[in-house]
């Protein structure tokens, strides 16, 4: 039976490719995929679970009134920890501004921030379940134990408390033993739908104590394509932290030796090319449309170019003011030395996360070899400067604005994204973790 699925999956992407002919430029190709557990050809990638706000904390605006009440948790629980992992962000802010929970000034920030325009056919103003809850507490053991909310009914009660598996990082966060079916809601053509995903969580009890428990929901989307009779098998991977085809990368499964992954830096994101065949044929990503469950791809021309900066590429040169001091912060200036770039915003969850890490780093670099910049991007200049009254980070910050435009002018679409750029001004490594990053660093001499 599941030979003749595959047959038939098979069969139907051919007649998908025989549809667009002599394939032209601009032309728009749908490819149907199917769904796999784990992370097949791809590193893995986990997020921190994260306490939600309490409502009387004043960072908590907007998102006070965002929570649902949670009902069933262990009555001999001790110091309960209450996590949502927001599965769509977009429908999560769109049905809480319906419900009357978010404000209209809030959610106009946020579309400016996040240049989001809403796409009404693709969302619901009716509430659906855009997250899910995840608890951990102190049973009657000592022991801290985790419970997820895996029929999304913000009811514990129903649930079975676990102990999760011990990990280390870059160690064994690609392989687990223990996973979890979660059901949560899409909107499918206009109509809500039901749909389920695998999750997994991990205790890492060598980082520091608030970020100790990690998530993923491995799953990935394969498809293939047919360039002159031959089969190209594409994979395509929504970044492991949540469902949101806003994250759609892509790798040919042919490029990636059997039992290897490609690295983050090695896979192809949104907007940019795919090359496929020899004679090479480019397709531009245009990422999974989750309710016709495609991928899709846009035919371009040999000779575009748009930019994407890849390792061996000298890094666009720019000319900017540190956010704080208003001084002059010019890429050409620090050559000679290893620059860090990070791109981060505040109101990015994953980049803020990221940050005790960095700072960790950055206090044991030789400054007179290395230096660090941070762009913050797509952010409001208050919160911006509210956030680092907060949490001082000790290099330079640029705000990524309408005049300097650096998020543009270097095609960033995924957050946080970092290089690593080498004394001649080209890039050494791209979007690299913290503790790579500490590793390549001493491994040339950067550090103390």
């Amino acid at each position: 039976m599941g030979k003749y699925l595959n047959y038939l999956i098979l069969l139907v992407i051919m007649l998908y490719s025989c549809r667009s002919g002599n394939r032209e430029e601009g032309q728009i190709i749908e490819l149907p995929v199917t769904y796999s557990q784990g992370f097949g050809p791809f590193g893995s990638s986990y997020g921190f679970l994260v306490p939600i706000y309490e409502k009387n904390n004043p960072d908590a605006y907007p998102w006070n009134k965002t929570y649902p009440e949670i009902y069933g948790i262990p009555k001999d629980w001790k110091a309960v920890v209450k996590s949502m992992v927001w599965l769509d962000a977009y429908q999560f802010v769109y049905q809480n501004f319906y419900q009357g929970n978010i404000d209209s000034s809030s959610v106009a920030h946020l579309k400016q921030s996040w240049k989001w325009e809403p796409d009404t056919t693709k969302l619901s103003k009716l509430p659906i379940r855009c997250y899910i809850y995840v608890i951990r507490g102190k049973d009657r053991s000592g022991k801290v134990a985790v419970m997820i909310d895996t029929n999304n009914n913000c009811d514990f009660s129903d649930e079975k408390p676990f102990y999760p598996e011990n990990a280390i990082r870059d160690g064994t966060l690609r392989n687990y033993k223990m996973v979890y079916r979660i059901e949560y809601d899409l909107v499918r053509s206009g109509h809500r739908t039901t749909s389920f995903l695998p999750m997994v969580v991990k205790y890492l009890p060598e980082e520091p104590y608030e970020y100790r428990y990690w998530y993923t929901f491995p799953q990935y989307a394969r498809t293939s394509i047919i360039i002159d009779g031959n089969v190209h098998e594409i994979a395509v991977s929504q970044g492991f932290n949540s469902p949101y085809a806003e994250e759609s990368r892509l790798i040919l499964a042919e490029n990636i030796q059997k039992g290897s992954y490609a690295k983050f830096h090695e896979t192809i994101p949104l907007g940019q090319h795919l090359t496929v065949g020899k004679p090479e044929r480019k397709f531009k990503n245009l990422g999974l449309d989750l309710s016709r469950n495609t991928l899709k791809l846009m035919v371009v021309s040999g000779d575009d170019s748009t930019y994407f900066a890849k390792t061996g590429d000298v890094f666009r040169p720019f000319n900017a003011k540190d956010f704080l001091t208003q001084e002059d912060v010019i890429s050409t200036s620090l050559r000679g030395k290893y620059v860090f770039i990070d791109f981060w915003g505040t109101w990015c969850k994953g980049c803020v996360e990221q940050l005790p890490a960095l700072r960790n780093v950055y206090k044991d670099v030789n400054r007179e070899r290395t230096e660090f910049v941070g762009i913050a991007s797509m952010d409001d200049p208050k919160r911006l400067r509210r956030f680092l009254g907060k949490m001082p980070l000790e290099w330079p910050q640029i705000l990524s604005d309408s005049i300097n435009d650096l998020v543009v002018a270097n095609n960033i679409t995924s957050f946080p994204s970092n290089f690593l750029i080498g004394p001649d001004g080209k890039i050494v490594h791209r979007d690299i973790s913290s503790s790579e990053l500490e590793k390549v660093l001493a491994s040339i001499g950067c550090m103390k």
